[in-house]
Formats: C-alpha cells, structure tokens, sequence
C-alpha cells in the first residue's frame, strides 16, 4: 500500500484517499461498439449512364541487365519508356527504348553511356514527341533529322561529362507500331516476326564488319585482334554517320529486342530466336533468361536486354 501511496502522491500531488474520491467508479459493463453509419449508393442524376472505356495495353516490356562474370563494373545503360495517349475516342500506343555500351577500355565508359542516353532520350522528348503529340496522326515530316539531332547532342554531352570515353547508342521510338530506329556502334536491335523469324535490324559498326564486307574471309576476321574495335562512336573524335531508318513496323505479334553486344556475342541468332519465341508473352522472362544465357557462357561483358512485345 506504501508504494501505491507514494506513486499516487507523485502522479497526482495528492495523498490517495483523495485520490480514491476523484478517481471514476469502475464498471463491469463493457463498452458497447458503435453502430456504423451506412450511407446508400448514390443514385445517377441524368438520362445518359457513366461511360468507362479500358485499353488494354497494346506493348508489353521487359528488361533484364547484368555486369557479367568479368566486369567489375557496368557499363551499360538503358531506358523504357512505354507510353499511352487517348483524346476524343482516340488512343495511340508507343514507347522511347534506348541501350547504350560504354567503351571498354575507354576512360569513364559509365558516365558516357548514362550521359548519351539521358541526353538523347530528353531531347527526343523535347523536340520530337511532344511536337507530335499535339498531332498525333502525322508524324513530323523532319522526324529523322530532329533524331539524329538529339543523336548529335548526345554526342556532345559525352564529350564534355566523359572526355576520352565512348559509348554505343541503339534507340528505337516506337508510335502506333512503326518504328523508327537510330543507331551507332554495335549495340543490336532485332525484330522477331509472328512466324518466328529473327531479322537483325542494325548494322555493327565494327571493324569486323568493314573487313567482312572487303571480302575477307571469316575465319580471318574472327582471329583478327581488332575486329571488335568500333569506327564510330558517341564521344569520339570521328565524325558521326549514324543509321537511321524508319522503314519497320512492330506487327500485332512481333517482339523488338534492343541488346548489348555483351549478349549478342555470347548467343547465336538462333538461340536469341528460340527464347524470344518461347516467351513471346512473357518479355520480362525473355530478358532474363537471355541475360542468364549470356552470363552461362561465359559472360566476359555486360549484358544488357529490352525486350518489347507487341500484343495483337
């Protein structure tokens, strides 16, 4: 009793009979819940009923990216960046894809892939889809000329946030199922058909490639220890002259494949082929299980994979 005596003087100031008086009586009744208060359902005011109208989305995206079995670091970068508008019972499905490889050997190959594809990517949103947005049923008539200008600021930024580094850039703007392809390096983008065929859709910009191309012979290039040298770069000294191409469309089946050459190297066309196929709907899956593949054989590279899907 002292000690409750004494906790109650200090709590209250007071000695405990005169807490005893003030203190509530207890009760054994337990407190009743509260009926809650139902409100009923709003009824529509007017003759015409709500109108709700879903897409369904029209471009299903899947990415998947690792430094590899080598690599301390990545060097790699990407973005996707699907989208949708509708206005006045209108809707337009599209996306901006964009994977950039920073130079091996190169000085601040990270700084130069983040730098090129965030430039390119802001650019192209400044001066090509929001033009075109505001007249979505004609794309501008100078498309390709506003994206080799992003391409070329791009190419500025790398050489003024990573002087001596170089990157790849792939991009690929998708609207309404065209798409419209920028390209330097040797990065890939390749379209897999309905049917199942793959179709490389870049040129490497290698100089494997330039001997290929004067006739040497195969073996001689893969032995050659400068084929996977690049003539062209972004932040390089060389004068640019990128491919640039709006001649393919992404038909109600196909799948757009945007990787590193951390992959394609690691992989034949036809395994590529194989694992876009078999998870044609599932691209996240698709990416994952070529970038694993990539790693399994080896993986001396980053790898990087966006895989986009075209829902019929």
């Amino acid at each position: 009793m002292d000690v409750l005596r004494r906790f109650w003087q200090r709590l209250l100031g007071r000695t405990q009979a005169e807490a005893d008086e003030t203190a509530p009586e207890a009760t054994a009744t337990e407190p009743q819940p509260q009926e809650k208060e139902t409100r009923p359902l709003p009824e529509w005011e007017g003759s015409t009923p709500w109108k709700i109208t879903g897409y369904t989305p029209h471009v299903l995206v899947g990415v998947a990216q690792s430094p590899g079995r080598v690599r301390p670091n990545n060097e790699d970068a990407f973005l996707a960046w699907p989208f949708a508008m509708a206005w006045e019972d209108e809707v337009h499905w599209g996306g901006l894809f964009v994977v950039a490889d920073g130079m091996g050997g190169h000085l601040h190959g990270e700084q130069a892939s983040r730098a090129a594809v965030l430039t390119f990517s802001r650019m192209v949103w400044q001066e090509t889809l929001f033009p075109w947005l505001q007249r979505p049923n004609q794309p501008p008539e100078d498309l390709l000329q506003r994206l080799e200008s992003a391409l070329v600021h791009a190419h500025h930024a790398v050489r003024e946030s990573a002087p001596g580094g170089g990157t790849t850039l792939t991009a690929a703007l998708l609207w309404d199922r065209r798409i419209f392809l920028v390209h330097v390096g040797d990065s890939r983008a390749y379209l897999l058909s309905p049917e199942g065929q793959l179709r490389l859709l870049t040129e490497d910009h290698t100089w494997a490639r330039k001997m290929a191309e004067s006739g040497v012979a195969d073996e001689d290039v893969r032995q050659h220890p400068h084929r996977h040298m690049l003539y062209q770069a972004l932040g390089q000294p060389e004068e640019l002259d990128p491919q640039l191409s709006l001649d393919h469309r992404l038909e109600a089946g196909s799948v757009l494949l945007l990787c590193s050459d951390g992959l394609w190297e690691m992989l034949p066309d036809e395994r590529i082929a194989q694992v876009l196929q078999a998870y044609r709907h599932q691209p996240n899956q698709a990416a994952s299980v070529l970038v694993r593949e990539a790693e399994n054989a080896g993986g001396p590279d980053n790898i990087t994979a966006v895989v986009v899907y075209q829902v019929p």
